[in-house]
């Protein structure tokens, strides 16, 4: 039994290397988009105001973090493992941020 039969047998209605139809390919591309969404505008909006940067310079670390992380995704979903994660920023470094942004 190969992994793909053993999938379905067990209830999945996709194994790792089968593609959905494309209205669902989309639908779950705004479920992903949507997901991100809060993490990746949330981590600029804190860090760049303490930071001292304007509104367009902040408007431009999110525009960046959009793309490279759309870019990261695209790179994990097509060479790399070709599992549906999205590729974002990461809250775990923020305390150590603030730290060094307090810092005299």
């Amino acid at each position: 039994m190969t992994y793909a039969e053993a999938a379905k047998a067990n209830g999945l209605r996709y194994a790792v290397a089968d593609v959905p139809p494309v209205p669902l390919s989309v639908l779950l591309g705004i479920q992903h988009y949507l997901t991100m969404l809060g993490a990746t505008f949330l981590i600029p909006t804190l860090i760049c105001p303490v930071m001292g940067a304007d509104v367009e310079q902040t408007g431009r670390v999110i525009s960046t973090i959009f793309f490279v992380s759309g870019l990261n995704t695209l790179i994990q979903t097509s060479i790399g493992d070709r599992l549906p994660i999205v590729q974002g920023g990461s809250f775990s470094y923020l305390p150590a941020v603030f730290g060094i942004i307090a810092n005299p």
